[in-house]
């Protein structure tokens, strides 16, 4: 791996990363190296540390900010991610994204010395991923974190949403990232009320997608 791809997440994911898709009618899936999509792509390329992301069906747009930040995370030692969603198996899922990263990772790659349905940990790095659901009642608020990736937002219960949006907040330093991603569900609530705000300029921290 050259350096160029330590720094360049998109070139890193486009030589590294593999995903795997449905190949036919049938539904059979087969792995394919990972090219992103358009708005995958562009996300990437426009990323800030603190981003708010309303987006469309059927991108795949969860799997280009795991792919952005496994990159991170498999590169940068001592690294504390975090992946939240609204439900325990939706959280499971995206982590077996990232354990298939991983696993078809080409050499050389990070040691794993604990791998789980909830756990990934690379020892010689001192890096951490982990999932939790949102129904979690102490994420955010005791963990160090550097990436958190907050997903379905819309689908949070209210004050659950507002509750861990706040000790994340609190828990992931400036020069981290927190990714605040979702599908619409209706106007009102935690995350139309945010993004509105941001939108506005009533939180210069954020930026809209």
């Amino acid at each position: 791996m050259n350096i160029e791809e330590l720094k360049d997440p998109l070139l890193y994911i486009k030589n590294n990363l593999w995903i795997t898709i449905k190949a036919d009618d049938a539904g059979i899936s087969k792995l394919v190296p990972m090219v992103p999509y358009p708005a995958q792509e562009d996300y990437i390329r426009k990323r800030t540390h603190r981003d708010v992301v309303v987006k469309a069906r059927q991108i795949r747009f969860s799997t280009g900010v795991l792919a952005s930040n496994s990159h991170k995370a498999f590169t940068i030692p001592y690294t504390k991610m975090s992946l939240i969603t609204h439900l325990s198996d939706a959280s499971e899922f995206l982590l077996q994204t990232v354990h298939n990263f991983y696993k078809f990772l080409p050499p050389p790659k990070p040691k794993v010395d604990w791998s789980s349905g909830e756990r990934i940990r690379f020892p010689d790095m001192g890096t951490l991923i982990h999932i939790a659901s949102a129904s979690s009642r102490t994420i955010g608020r005791s963990e160090n974190l550097n990436i958190a990736h907050l997903s379905e937002v819309a689908f949070w219960y209210e004050m659950k949403a507002r509750e861990l949006f706040a000790g994340i907040s609190q828990t992931v330093p400036k020069g981290g990232f927190i990714t605040i991603e979702s599908t619409p569900n209706g106007r009102g609530g935690f995350l139309y009320d945010f993004y509105q705000a941001v939108k506005r300029g009533d939180d210069p921290g954020y930026t809209c997608f």
